[in-house]
């Protein structure tokens, strides 16, 4: 059985509180990933062939950026999890265009393990909430919505926010559905804006209501993928972080059409009165 963070949040269990509404909308998991379909040693995008998994990255030769891997307990002994490693100054892009298609509301799930004598002082983890629309990032185009930093001195901090040589569960909620909502993840709850992000670490949000188009792209209409990047110095090349148990998870449709037929009830109500 995998390893997973204390406090990790099951997909399947989480439902949002649409405002205004007495209706639930279940968030369901549409895509996931624990690395046991893979080949140890192989890169992550050669899971594509087996499953069907929209795996991409950005080296010609997979070696700088990491392979599935079984040598680590951190997951449990013998389990399959995915070394994403950087050998040399800059980023690592690693993408996954889950939600497909576009999604108003998506939240990304994974467990990552970053060992102390693998990571170092600069370096840092990026997550990236994609949209539709590429925007302008200086001479760069980009879809980036929302830039979710993990590090020892950016964005989420070790030490703070979470710790080395221990697994950490990470839940990222994005919300470009055009409306504010509250949701329940059984003993955590909160409301969020459309345009925004809520960051969970092992079950506690460490970042509330961060606002979308960090990367200028306003136009977006929803939520078309996850990417991780992975950053190191030309000083500090060697950064690697240990990934498992990712999911992408979104509003079941047929809860959608209860909460609309729920509140189209509610507004006969009023009419009658």
């Amino acid at each position: 059985m995998k390893t997973k963070a204390k406090g990790a949040l099951l997909s399947l269990g989480v439902c949002f509180v649409i405002s205004q509404s007495a209706s639930a909308v279940s968030l369901v998991p549409i895509y996931t990933e624990n690395f046991e379909g893979g080949t140890v040693g192989a890169a992550i995008n050669t899971l594509n062939t087996a499953t069907g998994v929209p795996w991409t990255d950005s080296a010609a030769s997979n070696t700088s950026v990491g392979s599935i891997q079984n040598t680590s307990s951190a997951f449990g002994a013998g389990n399959k999890y995915y070394q994403y490693s950087r050998t040399s100054g800059g980023f690592n892009f690693l993408g996954n265009t889950q939600p497909d298609p576009l999604a108003g509301v998506a939240m990304l799930s994974f467990d990552a393990y970053f060992g102390t004598g693998d990571w170092t002082a600069d370096g840092y983890l990026r997550i990236v909430a994609e949209g539709d629309v590429n925007g302008t990032v200086g001479s760069n185009t980009s879809s980036s919505l929302r830039y979710i930093d993990i590090g020892n001195t950016t964005g989420l901090q070790e030490g703070t926010d979470f710790n080395f040589d221990q697994v950490v569960h990470f839940d990222i909620v994005a919300n470009l559905s055009g409306g504010s909502f509250s949701y329940d993840f059984g003993s955590i709850s909160s409301t969020l804006a459309t345009g925004t992000v809520d960051v969970f670490v092992n079950g506690t949000n460490k970042l509330n209501d961060a606002a979308m188009n960090l990367g200028g792209t306003a136009g977006s209409t929803g939520i078309s993928g996850f990417n991780f990047w992975l950053s190191s110095t030309a000083g500090n090349p060697a950064n690697q972080i240990l990934i498992d148990n990712v999911s992408v998870s979104v509003p079941e449709p047929s809860s959608l059409c209860l909460v609309g037929l729920g509140s189209l009830g509610l507004l006969a109500r009023r009419r009658r009165k």
